[in-house]
């Protein structure tokens, strides 16, 4: 989709009447902040993985516990502190 983009030649080409425009307009509007949010949900989500990483990662080595490396599947019991490191299924 491009608004007021220059495209090549049109395979059809036609005029929306002033309603019709107005609402492609608001719904186009909407997909493209549902987009904007969707990415923004998708960069806070990856930087909140890399920060619990991190932090994983640190108390491991306070612990001198060597987390297995590559993927594995966490699971800790925030009630306990008590850890498991399993290999990872999917």
């Amino acid at each position: 989709m491009t608004q007021n983009g220059h495209q090549p030649a049109p395979l059809v080409k036609g005029t929306f009447p002033p309603r019709a425009a107005a609402r492609l307009a608001r719904l186009f509007y909407v997909a493209e902040g549902a987009k904007a949010a969707a990415q923004a949900a998708a960069n806070a989500a990856q930087q909140a993985e890399l920060a619990f990483r991190g932090a994983l990662q640190e108390e491991c080595a306070e612990l001198e516990v060597q987390a297995p490396p590559g993927r594995a599947d966490t699971s800790i019991d925030f009630k306990t502190g008590a850890f498991a490191f399993y290999e990872a299924q999917g």
